[in-house]
């Protein structure tokens, strides 16, 4: 996330998440989010996803299960957990990809 990055907790109210948000540090990352899902809504999110047509992908190399799409970005299943890593859309696409794939790699290693 470069140089300057800072990590920061919050609840969503709207969703009624916690949130993780990574600010990046460079002006082509604005900010990363990482939240966790109930894991028995897995196999509906990941259907109704992919079957979307809207480049949604299956992803291998993540935990049990994975899929990401650039607006959606990392959806990772490690045992009952469930995980989602996403980028906001005016992160520039390369850097969000690099950024966003290192950390569903980081947070799955720690499911």
């Amino acid at each position: 996330m470069g140089k300057g990055a800072t990590i920061a907790s919050a609840h969503n109210p709207r969703t009624g998440f916690d949130e993780c948000h990574v600010k990046g540090g460079s002006p082509a990352l604005e900010e990363v989010i990482i939240l966790l899902h109930r894991t028995d809504l897995w196999d509906a999110v990941k259907k109704a996803m992919i079957d979307s047509n809207t480049g949604v992908k299956a992803v291998s190399g993540l935990g049990d299960d994975a899929f990401e799409g650039r607006a959606i970005g990392y959806n990772v299943r490690k045992g009952n957990r469930y995980t989602q890593v996403f980028g906001v859309l005016t992160n520039k696409d390369a850097p969000n990809e690099k950024a966003t794939r290192y950390l569903a790699e980081r947070v799955a290693a720690h499911l």
